[in-house]
């Protein structure tokens, strides 16, 4: 079986997602995983800021809490930076991130690769 390509669920067509979340409660959520164990979801998400200084990023993967966030810091107003590279997912786990600041400046965009 081959792997096909995809827009991630939460992005209408592609388009990125902005993040306006500021915690665990009100995070937004980037992507569910394919339901069950049998094909998995390989997640690829960049990320961009517009404001005009450094802010905090939240990922949080397949959970909430300390134990799931992945933390970064996004370059103010630089091209798309690389911040999941193709991580798997399945059983219906979700991506979700959040801006402590809660700035509202971060855009993420990326695709899925769903395959075997």
């Amino acid at each position: 079986m081959a792997y096909t390509i995809n827009f991630l669920s939460a992005s209408a067509f592609g388009a990125p997602i902005q993040i306006t979340g500021t915690g665990n409660v009100g995070s937004n959520a980037i992507h569910t995983g394919i339901a069950g164990t049998t094909q998995m979801d390989e997640v690829f998400l960049y990320a961009n800021s517009t404001g005009s200084q450094f802010y905090p990023l939240v990922l949080q993967v397949a959970g909430t809490g300390a134990a799931y966030d992945l933390k970064m810091t996004i370059a103010p107003q630089d091209s798309p930076q690389l911040i999941l590279p193709g991580w798997p997912i399945n059983s219906s786990l979700v991506i979700k991130a959040y801006s402590p600041s809660g700035s509202g400046m971060f855009l993420i965009g990326g695709y899925i690769q769903r395959g075997p």
